[in-house]
């Protein structure tokens, strides 16, 4: 069974009317020219006009009741299952479509058939009017008209694959944008929560040591605890920070002076890394106006960046290891923040590709550190740049624009 549209072919019409059955009758057996039939749902024939009798080879008594596919179709079982499937999909039933029957004589010929949906007054589908010509009889033009309308209806179900495949591939790059999405905000809690958790447990064992070595006051205990509530309250908030990228909320913003952080930070990072072997230089212009911004955002940069630095000199035994901080007042009335290190540097390679999301050169890192840091300091109007140290090392530095006096 072949189906045919054009531009000006609907879907089969619906008929809820039926017609008696003697009008019927009659109008089937008026119109000699055409093969005229009724099917029901299950292909069995209800009705059939003379000339489809006379085609056929067959008396009429012995087509109707009969299954109109078992009976005259060359491939029964195809052609049935074709049927049952377009009436329980009436909604793309198709008006004309082009089929094969098979003569008692066994001969075989292809009709363009026109049908139309017959339902009940409920709407329920009953079955199928159908009139047939046999294109073998019918000359050329209504020959040349069909094949016109196949060639038409193969390059509508081309353009409709087209458009499905169109579709899946716009609902996969959607699924994937949504996974990536959620990859990213999954990674960036995982990495943000590291650096309390870090601290929280490099207290613990801070305690543990003083609790061994016998000599612990409880001056000292009370200031563990203090500090140990303290990043798990830091913990909390870059939690609840994270969560609300989806839909921020205003910021809290107060005048930060930075060197007072950056003293705090480079705090917890000597007891948090255990970085004894670290020598750190420190260089802090004496009066540096604040910066207006959330604190935790800025701790989020200035630990990051300390944070790589560190791990950029872990593993360099040669060269002595130096964490060099510097802030120094710049035009226009901004702040600048360097953070220098002696390890080995970033390659040329390396270079345009450290600030994208999930790219790292450690093992063990997650390629956020750089991504989050750059996107903070830009939405304050700052920028995030880095270069290359001297004798060795790399140099990563902010501008944040000074807050009004």
């Amino acid at each position: 069974m072949f189906f045919l549209r054009s531009m000006h072919i609907k879907p089969a019409a619906m008929t809820t009317s039926p017609i008696p059955c003697s009008k019927q009758t009659h109008a089937l057996e008026s119109l000699a020219g055409v093969i005229l039939m009724a099917l029901d749902i299950r292909g069995h024939i209800e009705q059939i006009n003379t000339r489809g009798c006379k085609f056929l080879g067959f008396a009429e008594e012995e087509l109707v009741g009969q299954n109109w596919f078992a009976r005259c179709t060359p491939e029964p079982a195809r052609q049935q299952a074709e049927y049952t499937a377009l009436l329980a999909s009436v909604a793309v039933f198709p008006e004309h479509l082009l089929g094969r029957v098979q003569t008692r004589r066994g001969e075989v010929h292809s009709i363009f058939w026109h049908s139309i949906l017959r339902k009940d007054s409920h709407g329920r589908v009953q079955g199928v009017l159908r009139s047939g010509v046999d294109l073998s009889a019918s000359g050329t033009a209504l020959a040349a008209l069909v094949g016109d309308l196949t060639r038409h209806w193969q390059a509508q179900q081309e353009l409709a694959q087209r458009e499905a495949e169109i579709n899946r591939a716009r609902k996969q790059l959607a699924f994937a944008s949504r996974m990536s999405t959620l990859g990213e905000i999954a990674t960036g809690i995982a990495h943000e929560v590291n650096q309390p958790l870090a601290a929280i447990a490099s207290y613990a064992r801070a305690g543990s040591r003083l609790l061994d070595s016998g000599k612990l006051s409880m001056g000292e205990v009370r200031e563990l605890l203090d500090k140990i509530s303290s990043q798990a309250q830091r913990a909390g908030t870059v939690v609840h920070k994270v969560r609300s990228q989806i839909s921020p909320p205003d910021k809290k913003h107060r005048r930060i002076n930075m060197n007072a952080l950056l003293r705090d930070a480079l705090d917890l990072l000597d007891i948090a890394n255990d970085a004894a072997d670290i020598k750190v230089e420190l260089d802090l212009a004496a009066e540096l106006p604040a910066v207006e911004m959330d604190i935790i955002d800025l701790q989020q940069v200035t630990l990051s960046l300390m944070r790589n630095a560190i791990e950029a000199m872990r593993d360099n035994e040669a060269a002595p290891k130096i964490l060099r901080i510097c802030t120094r007042v710049v035009e226009p009335y901004s702040v600048l923040v360097s953070i220098t290190d002696t390890g080995s540097g970033i390659s040329r390679q390396h270079a345009s590709s450290i600030y994208e999301p999930f790219f790292t050169t450690r093992r063990d890192g997650m390629g956020m550190g750089l991504a989050i840091s750059r996107s903070i300091v830009n939405a304050y109007n700052g920028v995030l740049r880095h270069c290359m140290a001297k004798p060795r090392g790399s140099k990563f530095y902010f501008t944040l624009p000074a807050a009004l006096r």
